[in-house]
């Protein structure tokens, strides 16, 4: 039977601002990553659908820890951070929606994730941007592989769920956030370095919808 810890149950990141001032923390190293966050009320949502696999034999991932992956830096030292975030002003694509498709297993790294339905042209778009003016500082070379975005819910996969229900929710986008994944003593949580709005939709999408 799969028993969330009460710490899972909490949705509110500790300490989210300490990373976002380039000035107020000094360190060494920060395992980064670009990512879509989650609202709340999606994290209750996928929380409860992970929560009825109740014949899973896994580690599930923390409520608060819920996110879709655009693209992984690795270890980075504060001096690229810095060219990082000097290197983006905004993104240019619009705001826009995905919606959650059914669950993928990836037996290898014994990951089982909700995957996004397509279109994810946006979600692409904005992925190819990052890279591209990150790829740029000269520091990093992203991975060519296909992107198949999703968002984790289970790692060290033993049994797979019988659950093959999808969840019916839409997710808005209207802004990136590079993260920083840390180690604590009580697992793994991310903070929040820095975010950056899309570019919104001109008058005549808002008007017209075209």
């Amino acid at each position: 039977m799969l028993k969330l810890e009460n710490r899972h149950l909490n949705l509110t990141l500790t300490g989210v601002n300490s990373l976002k001032s380039r000035h107020k923390r000094k360190v060494n190293k920060h395992r980064l990553f670009f990512a879509v966050e989650l609202n709340t009320n999606l994290k209750k949502q996928l929380l409860n659908y992970q929560s009825n696999m109740s014949d899973i034999i896994a580690k599930p991932v923390a409520g608060s820890n819920f996110h879709i992956t655009l693209s992984f830096l690795g270890q980075v030292s504060d001096k690229i951070l810095e060219k990082i975030l000097d290197s983006l002003i905004s993104i240019p694509v619009p705001s826009f929606e995905v919606s959650l498709g059914p669950l993928i297993y990836w037996p290898k790294p014994q990951v089982l994730a909700l995957s996004l339905s397509k279109p994810l042209l946006q979600l692409v778009s904005c992925k190819k941007y990052i890279e591209q003016q990150v790829a740029e500082t000269g520091y990093f070379q992203f991975d060519k592989k296909t992107y198949t975005p999703h968002i984790t819910l289970f790692r060290q996969v033993e049994k797979t769920s019988k659950e093959n229900s999808t969840l019916d929710a839409t997710i808005q986008v209207n802004e990136i956030s590079l993260m920083a994944s840390i180690q604590s003593k009580n697992g793994v949580f991310y903070e929040t370095i820095e975010t950056w709005p899309l570019t919104p939709p001109n008058i005549k999408k808002q008007l017209l919808g075209i």
